[in-house]
């Protein structure tokens, strides 16, 4: 039945541009696990460097392995397991299989592949000749079982002096269709508390404009979409240019999402050119009072003069992102929610009804999942009916709003999420099991000896040793905790500056 599986990969292959095809003669085989559909990892700009980068390596051939769809999964059992896209071949032909995973939800997925790959998901378990398996990243102390430091420091990319990265392969098959990502950033300085890669990342570092437009030529043809990727785009100092010239170019732009506070007019001509119908913005909070306690630092003001901008232009439509269950919340934070969307309606109203178009406001609500290396790694996952009860307000609220959507999470894969995410290897039982459950978390649940509430709701202490703390980003633990404090005291920190702040210990 492999025959199925190898018919939709080379359908993939035929309509990807930038596959890299190597030949394996004298040369490492990689496989590169994402461990999700085809659709979801091409639509990676990390997955995609990784397999560059491997594949400039001239002793190396790299190829993609993805979870088969769920059409091919029989044939996947029945056969040899999943294939690599660009020969075809099982993971048991590769002398390393390395996963790159990019949410928490998808690590009972790597135990799934490897299953269907006829490997053991417990290394210890596995023969000599079997590949050798990488992925990325209980409880008293660490202690390094061979001659390696204690703590193992992050390399920070010098992406100044390297270049953007680019896409590597481009298909009609994924989230961005035929688009060429550009990432144009990396890291943030703005230090809000429930951000990861605003941490993990820092310092925040710039590519130079001109050299952003130069790869996104050099990668695209003329006309060509291309999306521009950081955790704060508009946030860029050379924007309002990279914009203007791939414009000029007739290369057609498109974002993420955009900052209220950094919004210009200049790069919201250009999107509106490209044919962009929708802007997403992130409140992330309703109420002031709590978009200071996350370090969020926006004000009611600066939003509603974004959205002013962002309709003005022509842009009729917006996406709002807010999350729930954040540290401190109340009741009258969601009311908030629901009374900031009422303005944003009103003047998306008024200034639509002068230009005789009407657009759309839509929701999109996440429960907030604590994550490591943040200020709020300490704090409890808020519990699933507290969530639910407020997700039902806020429907509620707006559910009479004409052409207000709200588009919510379901708050029990949060909780997945927030077990995962601050877990230890004594989950790995729960995973097996959830593999061979075919993903039945409930029943998984009741048959492993794990209690899911000690990694999800329990309060942290101050000197509470974390499965990551042999991980050092740079970042103080100390100044995390002191963070966290400035949150419960509903006090805001300046953005970082990393020619002139030393406080967090990055620089």
């Amino acid at each position: 039945m492999s025959w199925q599986l190898q018919r939709r990969l080379k359908k993939w292959l035929a309509d990807e541009t930038g596959t890299i095809i190597k030949d394996w003669g004298g040369k490492i085989p990689i496989a590169l696990v994402y461990p999700n559909r085809y659709f979801l990892g091409m639509s990676n700009l990390g997955f995609q460097t990784v397999y560059h980068r491997l594949n400039q390596m001239d002793n190396v051939v790299c190829e993609r392995v993805f979870l088969p769809e769920s059409e091919d999964m029989t044939a996947a059992r029945s056969g040899t397991g999943p294939l690599s896209v660009e020969s075809q071949r099982p993971l048991a032909d590769f002398s390393i299989v390395a996963f790159s995973v990019a949410f928490e939800n998808d690590y009972a997925n790597i135990v799934h592949l490897l299953q269907l790959g006829k490997l053991n998901p417990y290394s210890s378990r596995r023969r000599q000749h079997e590949p050798l398996v990488v992925s990325e990243g209980q409880l008293i102390s660490f202690e390094p079982l061979t001659d390696i430091p204690a703590k193992i420091p992050v390399r920070t990319a010098a992406i100044e002096a390297e270049g953007p990265t680019v896409s590597t392969v481009v298909t009609p098959h994924t989230e961005f269709a035929n688009t060429v990502l550009v990432e144009i950033g990396r890291g943030c300085g703005r230090g809000c508390r429930f951000c990861a890669a605003g941490f993990v990342y820092r310092p925040v570092r710039h590519q130079q404009g001109e050299k952003v437009v130069q790869a996104a030529l050099d990668s695209s043809p003329a006309g060509r979409k291309i999306g521009l990727l950081s955790s704060a785009v508009s946030d860029h100092p050379d924007i309002d240019a990279i914009c203007l010239q791939l414009r000029q170019t007739g290369a057609r732009l498109s974002v993420s999402s955009l900052r209220a506070d950094s919004v210009t007019p200049a790069m919201l001509e250009a999107l509106r050119e490209s044919g962009l119908r929708t802007v997403a913005i992130a409140p992330e909070a309703g109420s002031e009072r709590l978009r200071q306690a996350i370090n969020k630092n926006l004000t009611e003001e600066q939003i509603l003069n974004a959205v002013t901008a962002v309709i003005g232009s022509g842009i009729l439509n917006l996406r709002l992102y807010f999350m729930i269950g954040l540290p401190t919340e109340t009741e009258e934070d969601i009311e908030a929610i629901i009374q900031l969307v009422k303005r944003v309606k009103h003047e998306q109203l008024v200034i639509g009804r002068g230009q005789k178009r009407l657009g759309t406001v839509t929701l999109s609500v996440s429960s907030f999942v604590p994550k490591p290396f943040t200020p709020f790694q300490w704090v409890p996952f808020s519990d699933l009916s507290i969530l639910k009860r407020r997700i039902k307000k806020l429907r509620r609220g707006l559910g009479a709003v004409a052409n207000v959507r709200v588009h919510a999470d379901v708050p029990r894969w949060a909780y997945t999420q927030a077990l995962l995410a601050r877990g230890d290897r004594r989950l790995a039982p729960l995973l097996a099991t959830v593999a061979q459950e075919k993903g039945n978390w409930s029943k998984s649940f009741k048959t492993v000896n794990v209690n899911p509430e000690f990694y999800v709701s329990r309060q942290r202490e101050r000197e509470e040793l974390f499965p990551w703390d042999f991980i050092d980003h740079g970042v103080k633990k100390d100044y995390l905790w002191h963070e966290y404090q400035q949150a419960l005291e509903g006090e805001m920190t300046d953005s970082c500056e990393p020619e002139v702040c030393e406080r967090c210990g990055v620089c």
